[in-house]
């Protein structure tokens, strides 16, 4: 656990240090047009406790993706933002964190370094990125209630996300 959290430690530094992006970043958000809803696609992910977690389950309420990996630039502070706007919405929204191609560790000790307490689901296959249309990372999406894909942001969270996102559950 001491070796997870040093190395997780040490690549949040070298992120933060960092001077080019790791992935190719476009900050590009997407409010999807309202005449033809996107279903979004069911899937059964284990989280970080070992508990299998479907997204057919919240059926009827708000649900807040984000898909990242721990080595990306600006994963702290996208996640710390994550963070706090499920705390502020937490009545109204369930959120999930979709780590991608690492190990349950480097993802367990991320999240207790930063102080990530929404659920970090693990180890999605690449037919589920495929089915969210996901080529890069990090990717956050918003669910409504009766399923529908209705907000993408590709890239590091835009500067207004909070209120974007705030105006749908309103």
């Amino acid at each position: 656990m001491v070796r997870s959290t040093i190395l997780v430690t040490l690549l949040l530094l070298c992120a933060a240090c960092s001077g080019s992006p790791a992935v190719e970043i476009r900050p590009t958000a997407t409010p999807l047009p309202q005449a033809e809803p996107l279903a979004a696609p069911d899937f059964s992910l284990l989280s970080l406790d070992g508990q299998t977690i479907r997204l057919s389950d919240f059926r009827g309420q708000w649900v807040l993706l984000t898909f990242w990996a721990s080595w990306l630039d600006t994963t702290v502070y996208d996640m710390s933002d994550i963070q706090q706007f499920a705390d502020a919405h937490a009545d109204r929204l369930t959120t999930l964190g979709i780590n991608v191609g690492e190990d349950a560790d480097i993802a367990r000790a991320f999240a207790t370094v930063v102080g990530i307490r929404f659920p970090l689901l693990i180890n999605p296959d690449d037919t589920l990125l495929a089915n969210y249309l996901i080529t890069s990372l990090p990717v956050t999406i918003m669910i409504s209630p009766d399923g529908n894909i209705i907000y993408r942001q590709f890239g590091p969270l835009d500067p207004d996300f909070k209120s974007e996102l705030a105006a749908f559950l309103n």
